[in-house]
């Protein structure tokens, strides 16, 4: 019943997460293999680095942990709402700061940007738009200095809450989608979390399973 975390094994892009150095870099969440690697190479030819990330499950804690100069998010991934995943994005402490770039159709647009994405490019895409797109993206990451992805030790970031380290969550929802997003929140906390997407599978779970400290229905 543990929600997996890490990203699928869909497709593979090479890409700069292990080359990164002190470079600004981009994170590219995208679900298409052929779309993400042409943005790629349009980050590259505006000067940044990219990471790219093939879904949306797990895209926060990477973003925490990596710590990318900003993000561009496609809003029709494939396991994820797009828009859940922005909220996250924009009112975690760890990633509020890191300007989101939404690439959607045009009729969303206009509720990303009042949900804080610094610009939202529409789908299908002319590659001048695309140029345009990465150009403005490292015009914005490089008149402000970078938040570092280490502390002085060498070790990544952490994020302190004694009170959930070891915790016990049970969600109950009949969405995959909002399970993956709490999960990935709690998750960081050092909270094991177990999931049922019906009202009886949930109960069964708890009659079970000792030590359920919350259940979030």
């Amino acid at each position: 019943a543990v929600v997996p975390t890490s990203l699928p094994a869909g497709f593979d892009i090479p890409d700069d997460r292990d080359d990164l150095g002190d470079d600004p870099f981009v994170l590219i969440v995208e679900d298409d293999p052929t779309f993400a690697s042409i943005l790629l190479e349009f980050a590259r030819e505006a000067g940044l680095k990219g990471v790219v990330a093939t879904a949306g499950a797990g895209t926060l804690a990477m973003a925490r942990k990596l710590q990318p100069n900003a993000v561009t998010l496609d809003l029709g991934l494939s396991d994820i709402d797009g828009f859940v995943l922005l909220d996250l994005l924009k009112h975690d402490p760890d990633t509020a700061h890191m300007p989101v770039h939404v690439i959607s159709g045009a009729d969303r647009s206009s509720s990303a940007m009042a949900m804080g994405a610094f610009g939202v490019t529409e789908k299908p895409a002319r590659q001048q738009e695309l140029a345009r797109l990465f150009r403005s993206l490292f015009k914005e990451v490089t008149k402000k200095p970078k938040r570092s992805r280490r502390k002085a030790d060498g070790q990544a970031p952490s994020r302190e809450m004694p009170e959930l380290t070891g915790a016990k969550v049970l969600i109950v929802d009949d969405d995959i989608r909002n399970i993956f997003s709490l999960t990935s929140v709690l998750e960081s906390y050092d909270v094991e979390v177990l999931h049922a997407e019906r009202g009886k599978e949930g109960m069964e779970i708890l009659e079970r399973t000792p030590g359920i400290d919350v259940a979030l229905i």
